[in-house]
């Protein structure tokens, strides 16, 4: 985002925007560039993953990351076994 590379330009919704639910893990450099910058957009959960808001995108695609998966398709993408993993 600070060079332009991703800039949200052709969303249908909230176009130029990064809407999260939040924000971690990031150096203090990066959470200083974030903090009071009009590009991101502090939203509650409940709005983020309403399906009326979800189906307002044009296009829409979603990623995310998995960490084991079986031969019948099952994915599991947060614990292996009882240790959280994410």
């Amino acid at each position: 985002m600070q060079k332009g590379v991703i800039n949200g330009k052709y969303k249908t919704l909230n176009p130029g925007k990064v809407v999260v639910t939040s924000i971690g893990g990031s150096t203090r450099e990066e959470m200083e560039w974030v903090n009071m910058n009009p590009l991101f957009w502090l939203v509650n959960v409940d709005y983020l993953e309403d399906v009326r808001v979800i189906a307002a995108h044009d296009n829409m695609k979603s990623i995310n990351n998995i960490l084991m998966l079986d031969l019948s398709g099952q994915i599991t993408s947060e614990t292996i076994g009882a240790k959280l993993l994410a």
